[in-house]
């Protein structure tokens, strides 16, 4: 029980910073029109090239936007390289989108 939830808590800790870091999309670059100064900048870039994160369709990677739960999906099954997929339904995900089977 306590591993179980100190695991918890480091997830939550995990998505907390990311909520306020990164945002992600279908949409890939490497660099992006809005990281100049920003303290995240060389991380992110760095991420992008490895095809950990992507960006806006403007170019944009928006660092300061919360994340959401497709996009935080997203990030954890390419961080750990998930390629399997189980059919789950969230009567909020729309078939169709780019994070449909990443969220599903």
């Amino acid at each position: 029980m306590r591993k179980m939830n100190k695991a918890l808590a480091l997830v939550v800790v995990v998505a907390m910073l990311l909520t306020q870091v990164f945002a992600i999309t279908a949409f890939g670059a490497d660099t992006f029109n809005d990281l100049e100064g920003h303290w995240a900048k060389s991380v992110v870039e760095s991420w992008a090239k490895s095809g950990v994160v992507n960006g806006y369709e403007d170019g944009s990677f928006r660092p300061d936007n919360n994340i959401s739960r497709a996009e935080f999906a997203k990030l954890i099954t390419t961080v750990k390289g998930v390629t399997s997929s189980q059919s789950v339904s969230f009567t909020d995900v729309e078939n169709g989108k780019w994070y449909t089977d990443t969220v599903k």
